[in-house]
């Protein structure tokens, strides 16, 4: 596997669906701190596929890489080509398009500007993305002009939830950036009715003196929580020969560690006010922090729970150390959570840095590029299995 930084990030629409990802990469060891650093080389469609499954893959391409004979290799029926604000858009240009349109293929004009030399594009772009932090006093649908309607504009840079309400009210419906992952700041710090009974059950779940027996009181009890446990046991993820029919026997195939890692999972995934795209950034993180931690002879389940419980913030509505204060969980992870201190805090800090396409604090952590991409792309591929049982109705 080549050595190589690439990551995904989420684009929604006004519904906080995804409608694709945008691809973000650069050769390891790159010293750019820009998440959409060129990369020469083009993407690999077995990667893309892992990457981003069936959904439409955002791919930055300068001039050289659009004319790549190549990039027919990429299954442009389910690719947006993302055009620099410094391509010239002269007849050669526009020709090329012509040929990628006929394959299948969309464009996006990135990073668009007033007065910006790609004009011409717009009519026949199926995206246009604005840098909301470059663009704070300018209307966006003013930007493309009243022909074209802000329905295809894309508000880039969108880190919280009150810019995702402005860029919403102008009209915008479609949104990249960090909003989902933040807490959504409200007057009162308490906690609704389902969510503290969710919390409450995971503060009993983490409880170390709990035994199998205990555990399996709490959820026979909970009819939802039994449902979902057999539900997802019974999955084709977990392929078994013969289906798991009682608490008593799903308990005793997890073991308690691991029974109370899904747990957590499943009580999480309540919280349905919440975007799936925040769940699932939950299970990349926990299963990245596991991966990148078991080799260090951490604890499995301890390492998974490391990184679902660092976007308890964001779930909750609530800041990380309020969240996190009242679980029984060890000194240690909380430390790990709340300041980043230990080596738990470190790789935390990683598997963000990798989510944000911060690629020189990737770099600075020394680990080998090829370890991390493949715990990457298990993780995202972990997640988009489990994703339908877990978090399904």
């Amino acid at each position: 596997m080549n050595s190589l930084y690439l990551a995904r990030q989420p684009i929604h629409n006004d519904r906080f669906e995804v409608i694709g990802y945008q691809v973000i990469h650069a050769p390891a060891g790159a010293r750019d701190a820009n998440p959409n650093h060129e990369d020469s080389r083009m993407p690999d469609p077995g990667l893309l596929e892992r990457l981003v499954g069936m959904r439409s893959a955002f791919i930055n391409v300068d001039s050289g890489q659009l004319f790549n004979p190549k990039l027919a290799d990429l299954p442009l029926d389910r690719t947006v080509l993302q055009l620099p604000p410094g391509l010239e858009p002269d007849a050669g240009v526009e020709q090329r398009l012509a040929q990628i349109e006929a394959l299948g293929a969309r464009f996006a004009l990135d990073g668009y500007k007033p007065s910006d030399r790609r004009s011409r594009l717009v009519p026949r772009a199926s995206y246009v993305k604005v840098d909301i932090a470059e663009q704070p006093s300018v209307s966006l649908p003013e930007l493309v002009g009243p022909e074209t309607g802000p329905e295809r504009l894309v508000a880039c840079r969108v880190d919280s939830h009150e810019q995702f309400e402005e860029c919403r009210q102008q009209g915008i419906r479609h949104f990249q950036g960090g909003f989902f992952r933040r807490p959504r700041w409200t007057g009162s710090r308490r906690l609704p009715a389902s969510s503290l009974s969710v919390m409450q059950l995971l503060a009993r779940l983490q409880d170390p003196q709990l035994e199998l027996a205990d555990i399996e009181a709490i959820v026979e009890r909970d009819v939802s929580l039994s449902y979902r446990l057999l539900r997802y046991l019974n999955s084709v993820h977990f392929a078994l020969r013969s289906p798991i029919e009682s608490i008593g026997h799903a308990l005793s195939y997890l073991g308690l560690e691991h029974l109370r890692v899904w747990l957590s999972v499943l009580l999480l995934a309540r919280l349905d006010h919440k975007p799936v795209e925040l769940m699932k950034t939950a299970l990349v993180r926990g299963r990245m922090c596991q991966g990148l931690l078991e080799s260090e002879g951490a604890s499995s389940a301890g390492s998974f729970l490391l990184g679902l419980f660092s976007t308890l913030d964001a779930l909750l509505d609530q800041p990380l150390e309020e969240a996190v204060r009242p679980l029984p969980v060890s000194e240690r992870l909380k430390e790990a959570l709340i300041d980043r201190s230990g080596q738990e805090g470190g790789i935390l800090k990683l598997v963000l840095a990798w989510e944000d396409g911060n690629w020189p604090q990737v770099g600075s952590m020394n680990l080998e590029p090829e370890r991390l991409l493949s715990t990457y792309l298990d993780a995202v591929g972990w997640t988009e299995d489990v994703a339908g049982a877990v978090l399904a109705d």
